[in-house]
This record gives C-alpha cells, structure tokens and sequence, in this order.
C-alpha cells in the first residue's frame, strides 16, 4: 500500500491561507512481480474492504489501520458560466 500526496492551490510561499495547504492523495495497492510493481487498486477508502474485495488473500494486519484519505483537500470548482 502506498499513499500519495501533493499540495495544491496557488504558490504561497509559506502563507497560513488554506488554500496554500491544501492536498490531493491517493491510495495505491501494489503486487510484487519479476518485472517490477503491478498496481492492483486504487482507492481513497480505509480499512481493507476494497482491497480484499479485489483480493481476498490481501494480509489484514497491512491494510486495517489506514483511515480514508479525506475528500475535503480535492479542489472543487464552481460550474463555467458563459456570458451572453
């Protein structure tokens, strides 16, 4: 299992605006092949019920501590408008 994340938002240099800490992430489950790391799922959900959906032999203790990755940090835009 492996987490992703990176900021978001304007360049801020060190400024407290929330918009400066803002954050995407995303969970990744890998199998070990021959050929390197083969990606098995993608999730932001905790706990093990979608990987062991996916794969039921995955081990509990690796999947059961991690808490969703929260949706609130994804930047959300307002709908286009267009001027007439």
């Amino acid at each position: 299992m492996l987490d992703f994340s990176w900021r978001t938002g304007p360049a801020c240099g060190g400024s407290a605006d929330p918009a400066c800490s803002s954050r995407l992430g995303d969970r990744y489950f890998l199998r070990a092949k021959e050929s390197g790391w083969e990606p098995v799922l993608r999730t932001s959900a905790g706990g093990c019920r979608d990987i062991q959906r996916r794969e039921p032999a995955f081990p509990t203790p690796l999947c059961a501590s991690p808490p969703p990755l929260s949706p609130s940090p994804h930047p959300s835009r307002p709908p286009a408008t267009t001027a007439l």
